[in-house]
């Protein structure tokens, strides 16, 4: 078991963004969007003020690798927000 304050994640929304988190995470920026599935039985997306928060119920390995993951794809979708690709 790991311990809950080292697998509660939280991620800061930067000014201008605009963020609905539930099944999918919805991620706005002016005219762009981006929209991502991101659920897992074991693990609570939520909305505080202006973060992002990951609450896990229980405190294993799979848990940890699955908060990280989503924290990266989340991290990444803020990016492609902030600086839309160029080809």
């Amino acid at each position: 078991m790991i311990e809950e304050r080292k697998l509660r994640k939280e991620i800061v929304i930067p000014e201008g963004i605009e963020v609905q988190v539930g099944e999918f995470v919805t991620i706005k920026n002016k005219n762009i969007v981006v929209k991502k599935k991101l659920s897992y039985p074991t693990i609570r997306l939520s909305k505080k003020d202006n973060k992002i928060v990951f609450q896990p119920k229980r405190f294993t390995k799979r848990e940890k690798t699955i908060i990280n993951t989503f924290k990266s794809h989340i991290l990444g979708m803020l990016k492609g927000v902030q600086e839309p690709y160029v080809y």
